[in-house]
Parts: C-alpha cells; structure tokens; sequence
C-alpha cells in the first residue's frame, strides 16, 4: 500500500510537469514550463513539384490560344514522372489546363493560377517566352511551373 501511494504521487507529479497548457491567445501562442513562450502555426507541406515546358498557338480570328507542352513532376516519395500538358487562354489573360503527371486541373489568370486535384491544392505560374516569339503574333514558348500541398505540418516558433 505504501509503495502504490509512493507511485502513484510519482505519477501525479510526472503528469503535471509533462502537461502542455493548451489555452492559446489570439496569435497561436502560449507559455509552456518545458518550452517557454511560444507560438503553433499550420505551414503547407509540399508534396508534388511540376514543370511544364510548351508552346501556345495564336489563332487568327480567334480569342481562344491553345498550348501544348511536355512536363516533368516530382512528387516526394515517388519516382519522377514525364507527361504532358494541355490547356487553353484567353486573350484577356484567363486559362485552364490539364498537367497528366500530377493529373491536376490549373485556373489562372495574367501568369499566376491555382492547380488543385482529389488530394492536393497549389500555387503556381505559366509565363510565356515572349522574347523567342514571332513579333507578328502572340505564339510563343512558355513554361509553367507548380507547386502542390495535401497536408499541413505543425511548426513551433519560439519567442
């Protein structure tokens, strides 16, 4: 009986000095005995990288500039992979395309679009190579580059 007290004060006193004081402030931060002040914050993790390079085709008579091209992705933990995109935009600056390695749908505008598909979400760019175009029409190289997320890591900050 008086080794299971003795224990059961040890555990007691463990219990408190391992505790984590889970009430936050408004910015994500806290004090902790073990830790000291600081802050928790959710940053994306990436998962997959893809770059496109391609050529978009000005139509005459037309708003509409399809492209093609052939990417290159990389998605962490797995082998590299070869596919291709396709896509199309809009004189105004809006286009949408289709990159098969990371079998991803990107929605842009100007140069920046979002890609997205069943388990990631990114950020990315497609501009295009003006500089090798013909300077009577808007046809010219481009490259696209993306940057995807599935998840979200805990990161600490201390103050």
């Amino acid at each position: 009986m008086k080794y299971s007290a003795l224990a059961f004060s040890c555990l007691l006193i463990a219990g408190t000095a391992v505790a984590h004081d889970t009430s936050f402030e408004d910015d994500n931060c806290h004090w902790s005995p073990q830790e000291g002040e600081h802050c928790h914050y959710k940053v994306p993790e990436i998962s997959a990288m893809d770059v496109s390079l391609g050529y978009q085709f000005e139509l005459e008579k037309s708003s509409l500039v399809p492209f093609v091209g052939v990417s290159y992705a990389k998605k962490w933990h797995q082998d590299s992979e070869f596919g291709g995109i396709v896509g199309l935009r809009h004189q105004d600056g809006m286009y949408a395309s289709y990159v098969s390695t990371t079998k991803t749908l990107q929605i842009g505008i100007s140069i920046a679009h979002l890609s997205f598909n069943h388990e990631s979400i990114g950020l990315g760019m497609s501009v295009p190579l003006t500089f090798f175009s013909n300077k009577q029409n808007s046809s010219s190289p481009f490259v696209n580059l993306s940057l995807l997320s599935q998840n979200f890591k805990e990161e600490i900050v201390y103050r």
